[in-house]
């Protein structure tokens, strides 16, 4: 069976009109209790800090930039991951029917252990120990009023291994 509980506490400062900050402090639990494979069993404490740089500037577009600092502890074994996270993220709308979001990441991952297995998967978010670099862009278009077109677009890298490319297209009809 697989458990998850979380708390978090959320502090917000409006400072003139365009520019927000907020201040996410959380600590989370995650459970991993296998009848038949202990060695997937994991118990992952998580506590972590997100500081956010907001400006919009009306309601057409707005950029946002975030510090994340996470530090994730598998308490039945010895895993420790120290995460540093840097994000840019931008919306923007086009026109007068869509929109455009752009996001960049930086993170950072010191890891504790070389091995490749559940536990540091869960761990580390799919992610690679070192440097990695993680990218999208999603473009909505609303085509009519009863259809709409998204198309995205996300990519990653880390040490040492190729870049991942990934896109979709979806056309939604609503009734």
């Amino acid at each position: 069976y697989k458990s998850a509980r979380k708390n978090s506490i959320l502090l917000k400062k409006k400072l003139f009109k365009i520019i927000n900050l907020s201040n996410i402090a959380s600590y989370s639990s995650s459970t991993y209790n296998s009848e038949f494979y202990s060695w997937k069993n994991y118990i992952i404490d998580s506590k972590s800090d997100e500081l956010n740089f907001q400006i919009q500037s009306g309601i057409s577009s707005s950029l946002k930039l975030s510090y994340k600092y996470t530090i994730k502890n598998n308490t039945l074994g010895n895993e420790l991951a120290d995460i540093k996270e840097f994000k840019l993220e931008n919306n923007q709308i086009i026109f007068t029917k869509g929109n455009l979001q752009s996001n960049l990441s930086f993170v950072n991952i010191d890891f504790n252990v070389e091995t490749i297995s559940t536990v540091s998967y869960e761990m580390l978010d799919g992610l690679k120990k070192g440097k990695n670099i993680i990218w999208s862009l999603t473009y909505n278009q609303k085509l009519s009023k009863i259809f709409q077109l998204s198309l995205n677009y996300n990519g990653r890298t880390s040490e040492n291994n190729p870049i991942i490319h990934n896109g979709g297209v979806q056309l939604s009809a609503n009734f």
